[in-house]
């Protein structure tokens, strides 16, 4: 929403090489990077016949991933005797022909991390791949780059409309373009209040920016001065999220609170399942996860799962794995 032109920008910059094409999307966290990656992604897919990789990078191993993806996805019979870099590489040599897109989300630096677990894994200098990166640092000036900035005020608003229904938004017009200031235009800020009136249609916005306000204030007492000057946006974010996390039901805090021990990458469920049954005796194991998937068939623990999918606090990838919205 409201991100054509930096689409079209992304695409001319990609394209404008004749070696391997790396651009990075930099921009403050809930800027909608990897929503705008998630976008030219199916936007262009056709330009990409030789597929498209997305591979998370915070608190993952980037190299297995690759390796995984080439294993599963394209079918590569990768030779285990292989020393694991001479691996990677076979995975790049035999890629099926075409250009390739490969997304890195959330690369956390381009400092010493970033040339230890990025660059080795990184494909061969060939026009045909195109790297699309996103992170909260921005790159050298060796890299190609898109600065993400915040929402104008017309798109912010049209987003709200797109979550919320254009009629309800019309009726509180003002109060919703001072919402959307309030949240400092940021799309995340932006989807998550959006949602929370879509699910309790009869609050007003007007009383949504009060509860806002109040959730902001408890979490701004525990910034410095100088902290405070720089998260005004996101603890607009943050106040949103805390609003999502209150209107939960125990079981769903109790789950999310699970989660929150995962890492960033995403993950099978029966990770989960591991993470709640804790007994070591293999016949009570076996009895734990009969009833844990009891649960999760009937009632509570799909429940759970939905109200956090729904609020946009747990999202689930199109490989049926999920991830912690970040």
């Amino acid at each position: 929403m409201g991100r054509q032109d930096q689409l079209e920008q992304l695409h001319r910059e990609l394209q404008q090489t004749d070696k391997l094409a790396i651009c990075a999307i930099a921009g403050m966290g809930g800027v909608g990077k990897t929503e705008l990656a998630l976008q030219y992604a199916l936007k262009y897919q056709e330009n990409y016949p030789g597929g498209l990789c997305w591979l998370q990078v915070r608190g993952a191993d980037l190299g297995t991933q690759l390796v995984s993806f080439a294993r599963t996805e394209l079918g590569l019979n990768i030779p285990d005797q292989l020393e694991f870099n001479d691996q990677v590489r076979y995975c790049w040599r035999n890629w099926p022909q075409g250009t390739v897109l490969i997304v890195l989300d959330d690369v956390p630096s381009f400092g010493r991390d970033y040339k230890q677990k990025i660059e080795p894994y990184l494909p061969p200098a060939q026009s045909r791949f195109k790297v699309l990166i996103t992170s909260r640092q921005r790159p050298g000036v060796s890299y190609r780059r898109i600065d993400l900035d915040v929402l104008s005020p017309e798109a912010a608003l049209e987003l709200f409309r797109s979550l919320v229904g254009k009629e309800r938004i019309d009726k509180e017009l003002t109060e919703a373009q001072a919402l959307c200031e309030w949240l400092g235009y940021l799309p995340l800020g932006l989807e998550l209040v959006g949602r929370y009136l879509d699910i309790h249609p009869s609050v007003t916005i007007a009383k949504v920016q009060k509860r806002l306000e109040k959730k902001k204030l408890a979490a701004k007492a525990l910034l410095s001065q100088e902290e405070q000057g720089q998260m005004t946006a996101q603890l607009g974010v943050a106040a949103a999220f805390e609003l999502s996390w209150q209107e939960l039901p125990l079981e769903a805090q109790q789950l999310g609170c699970r989660l929150s021990l995962f890492a960033q990458a995403p993950f099978d469920w029966f990770l989960v399942e591991s993470c709640v049954i804790e007994t070591e005796d293999e016949d009570d194991w076996e009895e734990e996860q009969e009833e844990l998937e009891e649960l999760r068939v009937r009632e509570a623990w799909p429940t759970a799962n939905r109200y956090l999918v729904n609020r946009n606090l747990l999202q689930l990838t199109e490989q049926q794995t999920y991830r912690l919205h970040q």
